[in-house]
């Protein structure tokens, strides 16, 4: 059940998170057809369904939908190493169903959307690229399906899938999100997001 795929430059293959079958695998087309890279297993049932690469250094970070992690990765044109993992939800939480991830262009500020919880957690990157959690701001909606970062990460814009609405933030210098507007919209629309 492979739910993203995406093209990554740094080592010429398109990455592809199989949510179901709990795995991450790099291809790269070689003029006829895509042969695989690499395969990197994910603990069961932790479902990887997004990535998201550091702008500078030779790091991935992997949100499984479901255990609410970003798993902090090594990326190499042979392998994907995993080296540590930070949850995005509290430590109370029963029943993470993470969605979306992104990161600033600056590599400083991490976020993920947590579904159930109906959050966006943030996430401080060090000089390393490990993660230290710093706040979690709620979505003023049910199931926050996608979210961007618009304007060279001067704003978070928010899509909540179950009750329609689409909310904004301000993005401030340290990161941290402060919330200014929302708007409703049409059923069925707030299901992905993407920058220009």
């Amino acid at each position: 059940k492979a739910h993203y795929v995406g093209y990554e430059p740094s080592i010429d293959a398109l990455i592809m998170c199989d949510l179901g079958l709990d795995c991450v695998r790099a291809f790269r087309f070689n003029g006829e057809q895509y042969t695989l890279l690499w395969e990197n297993n994910f603990p069961i049932g932790s479902g990887p369904r997004h990535c998201v690469k550091h702008p500078t250094k030779n790091i991935m970070y992997v949100l499984t939908e479901l255990s609410g992690e970003v798993f902090v990765c090594e990326l190499h044109e042979q392998a994907l190493i995993i080296k540590n993992k930070a949850s995005s939800y509290p430590p109370q939480f029963q029943k993470p169903w993470a969605a979306a991830i992104r990161i600033t262009k600056d590599g400083r500020h991490l976020y993920a959307s947590n579904r159930g919880h109906d959050s966006i957690t943030h996430f401080i990157v060090d000089e390393v690229g490990n993660l230290h959690f710093e706040s979690r701001s709620s979505t003023y909606g049910k199931q926050p399906r996608d979210f961007n970062l618009l304007q060279n990460d001067q704003y978070c814009c928010v899509l909540n899938h179950d009750d329609h609405r689409c909310v904004m933030y301000k993005v401030n210098d340290n990161g941290s999100l402060t919330y200014l507007t929302q708007e409703t919209l049409l059923e069925g629309v707030c299901v992905c997001l993407t920058a220009t």
